[in-house]
């Protein structure tokens, strides 16, 4: 299973001006996915899609995860409360469980450096920075053999899959930008 952390605040609460912050509360939550022994890219592009709808639409997978953190033994926090046996969704964040977190686009005039990762069974974290994809893997259970071999076989796959991608594709995708517009 995957479990993606999705912030429900920027998707039902945008704020226009990105510089404040203007709404509080603890919005972040765990959504499963569960995949099959075979899965594919399209696959997964169909699973992020649907992911995407339930978020909006607060559907299924998204109110199993709300009801889940809110009536937890712990219940907030940045995945914190996922880890706890009481936890009553299907993320078991130690066993056979990717926990990935996507940060998406931004664009800064700040220097950034990204180095945080969840290294539970096996964690992913991505961001892109002005234009630099930054990815962080790791297992708090596999070893670091084993981490550098997956981390060596993740980037050969993403590689030749962006060989293939269309060359202005990052131009449509929209980002984040903490730069006041005129």
């Amino acid at each position: 299973m995957i479990c993606q952390q999705a912030s429900l605040q920027t998707a039902h609460y945008p704020v226009p001006d990105a510089t404040t912050r203007d709404l509080v509360g603890d919005w972040l939550f765990g959504p499963i996915q569960h995949v099959p022994k075979t899965y594919t890219l399209a696959d997964a592009e169909k699973a992020y899609q649907r992911m995407k709808t339930d978020i909006a639409e607060v559907g299924p997978m998204c109110q199993k995860t709300i009801w889940a953190k809110a009536y937890g033994l712990y219940n907030n926090g940045a995945a914190i409360f996922e880890c706890m046996p009481t936890y009553a969704d299907d993320a078991h964040l130690l066993d056979r469980c990717i926990f990935f977190n996507n940060y998406g686009i931004r664009d800064t005039s700040t220097p950034l450096v990204w180095h945080w990762n969840a290294p539970m069974w096996w964690g992913v974290n991505t961001i892109n920075v002005n234009g630099q994809t930054m990815t962080m893997v790791g297992s708090m259970l596999w070893g670091q053999e084993v981490v550098a071999a997956m981390r060596d076989h993740m980037e050969g796959t993403l590689r030749e899959i962006m060989e293939h991608a269309p060359k202005d594709g990052s131009a449509t995708v929209p980002t984040y930008s903490a730069k006041k517009e005129a």
